[in-house]
């Protein structure tokens, strides 16, 4: 969900809970060096690339670039910039669409979405947890483990698994929490397999200020 971020060292104390508690990788410092002013840029980033069904991996390099890279994606501009990264997304017509009343208006509607959802999904606060996650029929959850994804799933078989290397050709930039869960192994096991791949040249880390990003060399 959307938020403005009128309170900077309130967020970023939010981020390193969220951090300690996932175990994925943040530098939080953005919200000390030059805080953005809000997600609705991100978000509206994240509505334009929808167009092009790329929605999902427009939200993963937003929050890649704001809470592991420091980017600030208020305007425009910032928001092509990152578009032009993302495999498979014209980025000429992203720029286009962002700015657009279609755009606009889908927003709007989460944000109306968010405002009217019952009393019993909002914190002390009566808001939404930050975040929070809309699955299937209108289910809002603030918590969500695979096992609850898999419910809602019905008869559908998953897939099996895939190799930590093939994980990592897929997704790009993964923390080792990730690729646990991805390739349904224990964290001490994937990290072990990283530092092996690592040794042999396949994978690189990149120091994120409380942990790690993984990807491949080639």
């Amino acid at each position: 969900m959307a938020r403005e971020f009128t309170r900077p060292t309130e967020t970023m104390a939010h981020v390193l809970d969220a951090a300690a508690q996932s175990g994925m990788p943040v530098d939080p410092r953005v919200w000390l060096e030059d805080s953005p002013r809000s997600s609705f840029g991100a978000s509206r980033g994240v509505k334009a690339a929808g167009l092009q069904g790329l929605d999902g991996a427009y939200l993963r390099a937003a929050r890649e670039a704001l809470m592991c890279d420091r980017r600030r994606l208020d305007e425009p501009e910032q928001l092509a910039a990152l578009a032009a990264t993302i495999p498979g997304l014209d980025a000429e017509r992203f720029a286009a669409d962002v700015v657009s009343t279609e755009v606009e208006e889908a927003f709007a509607a989460d944000m109306a979405f968010a405002r009217e959802t019952r009393p019993e999904h909002h914190n002390a606060s009566g808001r939404l947890p930050f975040p929070s996650f809309l699955i299937g029929d209108g289910g809002v959850y603030d918590d969500v483990d695979g096992d609850a994804l898999l419910a809602l799933a019905g008869d559908e078989q998953p897939a099996p698994p895939p190799a930590v290397p093939d994980a990592l050709a897929l997704h790009r930039r993964m923390a080792a929490v990730e690729i646990a869960a991805v390739c349904e192994l224990g964290l001490p096991a994937v990290q072990a397999q990283l530092w092996q791949l690592r040794l042999a040249g396949r994978v690189r880390e990149e120091r994120i200020l409380t942990g790690e990003l993984w990807s491949l060399t080639t």
